[in-house]
C-alpha cells in the first residue's frame, strides 16, 4: 500500500513538473515574442527619429538658401535700380504718374455719398497734406523710405504737440500713464509685431483695408516684411493711396499696389487669388464704419488657401458682457455711440467661427491704445478642410 502510494505521488510531482516546463516555455516564448516587439518599435522609433531629423536639417538648409536667393535678387534688383543716367528720370516719371492718379466718375460718386450718408468728414486734405509732405522731401533729395517716414512721422508728432508728457494709455485692459510719443510707437509697433507673427514662409500678399497714408504698410516691409509679397493699400480716399504710392516708390523692392476701397461696398477685384498665404490687416479704420459688409471679412478668404486677419479696433465693449466692462470700457463705449464707430465686428466674426469658417485665435480687449479710444487686438486664422482620402 505504501510502494502505491509512492507511485502516485511520483506520478503527480513528475505531471507537476511537465506542466511548470510547458508554462515555463509558453512564458518564454511570449516573453521573446514581446522583446521581438519591443525591438521593432524602437527600431521604427529610430527611423521616425532620423526621418524627422533630416527633415529638420532639410528644411533649414532651403531656408538658408532661400534666404541667400532672397539676397541675391535684392542685390540684382538694386544694381537695375541704380542704373546711371536713368534712375532719376525713371522715378521722375514715375511719381508724375503717382500724382496724376484720378478716380474715375463712379468712385468719386461712390466716395462722396460715403461722407453725406454717414455724416463723416473727409479724411482727403488730411492726406493731401501728407502728400505735400512726402513730396516736399522727395524733392529735397530724399530717396530712403526708412528717412522719409521717419521724418514725417517726426513732422505730424511736431503738428500734435507729441510730447514726453504722460496721457492715460489702456495697456492689455489695464490703465497706465505713459509718456504719449514713446506709447505711441509702441502701438506703432504692435501692429508690426502682430502682422509679423502671422508671417509664413507661404505668405505672398498683405492686405491693409482702410490704409489711410500707408504708414503700416511701410513698417512693416522695413522691419522685415516678405520681399517677395505683394501688399495691397485698400484705401477709400484717393490722396492716401497716393501717399502709399509715392512712400513705395523709394525702394524698387517694395512691391505695393493701392486700390479703391469701401467697406460698405468691398471689392477685391484687383487683389490676385493664389494658393498662398494672405495677411488681411485693419487699423482703426473698421472704427469710421458703424456696420460694415460681411463680404469685407467673408470674401477675404477666397484670396489665398490660407488667410489670417490681424484688426487693431477700438471694439473691447463688443467682445464681452456689459456686466464685465472695466470703467474705462463703459466710457469708451459712449464715445463710439456718439461717433457712431462700428458696432458689428466681433458680431461678424462669431458668426463666421460658428460656421467653422475661420477660428480666432487672440482676442485682447482693449490691447493698447489711448483711453479715450483703444484698440482691441483680435487675431483669427481660416480654417483649412483637410485633402479627401
Amino acid at each position: 500500500m505504501t510502494d502505491d502510494n509512492s507511485m502516485d505521488e511520483k506520478k503527480k510531482l513528475k505531471n507537476k513538473l511537465e506542466v511548470a516546463r510547458r508554462d515555463r516555455a509558453e512564458a518564454l516564448e511570449r516573453a521573446k515574442i514581446a522583446d521581438e516587439k519591443a525591438l521593432s518599435t524602437i527600431a521604427k522609433l529610430k527611423a521616425t527619429r532620423d526621418i524627422l531629423q533630416a527633415t529638420e536639417r532639410n528644411a533649414a538648409q532651403f531656408e538658408a538658401e532661400a534666404v541667400e536667393l532672397e539676397r541675391k535678387l535684392n542685390v540684382i534688383m538694386r544694381s537695375q535700380a541704380t542704373i546711371p543716367g536713368s534712375s532719376d528720370e525713371s522715378q521722375n516719371k514715375k511719381l508724375e504718374q503717382i500724382l496724376s492718379l484720378e478716380d474715375p466718375p463712379e468712385v468719386q460718386e461712390i466716395i462722396k455719398a460715403y461722407h453725406n450718408s454717414m455724416d463723416k468728414k473727409s479724411y482727403d486734405h488730411v492726406w493731401r497734406e501728407r502728400r505735400d509732405l512726402i513730396m516736399s522731401y522727395l524733392e529735397r533729395g530724399e530717396d530712403r523710405l526708412s528717412r522719409a517716414l521717419a521724418r514725417i512721422r517726426r513732422a505730424e508728432e511736431r503738428n500734435r504737440a507729441m510730447g514726453l508728457d504722460l496721457r492715460r494709455w489702456i495697456v492689455d485692459d489695464e490703465a497706465l500713464d505713459l509718456p504719449w510719443r514713446p506709447a505711441a510707437a509702441a502701438y506703432r509697433s504692435a501692429v508690426v509685431e502682430a502682422v509679423m507673427d502671422a508671417v509664413t514662409p507661404q505668405t505672398s500678399k498683405i492686405i491693409e483695408t482702410g490704409s489711410g497714408w500707408g504708414e503700416h504698410l511701410c513698417n512693416i516691409y522695413l522691419e522685415g516684411g516678405p520681399a517677395g509679397a505683394t501688399y495691397y493699400a485698400l484705401e477709400l480716399e484717393k490722396e492716401g493711396r497716393i501717399c502709399s504710392l509715392l512712400l513705395a516708390s523709394l525702394d524698387p523692392l517694395f512691391n505695393l499696389r493701392a486700390g479703391f476701397f469701401d467697406y460698405r461696398q468691398p471689392d477685391y477685384s484687383m487683389v490676385e487669388k493664389d494658393d498662398g498665404h494672405t495677411i488681411l490687416l485693419t487699423a482703426h479704420s473698421i472704427e469710421q464704419v458703424k456696420d460694415i459688409h460681411q463680404d469685407c471679412l467673408r470674401v477675404a478668404l477666397t484670396l489665398s488657401s490660407r488667410v489670417t486677419g490681424v484688426h487693431f479696433e477700438p471694439v473691447g465693449w463688443q467682445t464681452h458682457d456689459r456686466n464685465d466692462w472695466r470703467p474705462w470700457t463703459q466710457q469708451h463705449y459712449e464715445r463710439c455711440q456718439e461717433k457712431s464707430y462700428n458696432t458689428n465686428l466681433v458680431s461678424l466674426l462669431r458668426a463666421m467661427e460658428a460656421e467653422e469658417l475661420i477660428r480666432i485665435r487672440i482676442m485682447k480687449p482693449n490691447f493698447i491704445g489711448l483711453d479715450y479710444n483703444p484698440a482691441t487686438l483680435i487675431v483669427w486664422e481660416k480654417v483649412v478642410s483637410a485633402p479627401s482620402g
